[in-house]
């Protein structure tokens, strides 16, 4: 399947912070902010996309408490299997659903179509419900395989 140029929803980069280096050269670090959905798209000579976007509220959604202490446990596995260590020995997650749904998705290793479907969920229980399918899937994977690749937030460092 061919991957589209731009998804139909995205997020705000927020610049965390800024690297310079002497050619001229920068490196950015980001982290989404707000989403959106692109209502018009145009591209000029130089090949930047630009367009009207539509600011994306977040709506709990149905059930997101439930869904939320789902994935919470589901999480915890998914870390301590990742990276073998004890659950007792897992990042604390946040409370907040919706934050929760974020960081879950941030720190999971998924492909970019696993991604944009969880940023595209029209609210945080529709996100978090899709996490905890993800999250049973990886797990089933991980019995399987063994291991999968981690992210550094799941060692520690993110």
């Amino acid at each position: 399947d061919e991957v589209p140029d731009v998804y139909e929803v995205g997020c705000a980069a927020v610049v965390q912070r800024i690297g310079a280096y002497p050619d001229g050269r920068f490196d950015l670090t980001t982290a989404g902010g707000q989403r959106f959905r692109v209502r018009s798209l145009e591209q000029d000579e130089r090949l930047y996309h630009s367009g009207e976007v539509e600011w994306l509220e977040e709506p709990v959604g149905k059930d997101a408490a439930a869904w939320a202490a789902r994935v919470r446990e589901l999480f915890h596995d998914y870390q301590a299997r990742l990276v073998g260590m004890s659950r007792a020995d897992t990042q604390v997650v946040p409370d907040d659903p919706m934050v929760l749904s974020y960081l879950a998705a941030a720190a999971m290793v998924l492909d970019l179509s696993d991604k944009q479907r969880l940023l595209a969920a029209p609210d945080t229980g529709s996100r978090l419900r899709l996490l905890a399918g993800l999250l049973r899937r990886e797990l089933a994977l991980i019995g399987e395989l063994g291991a999968l690749p981690a992210a550094d937030f799941l060692r520690g460092g993110g």
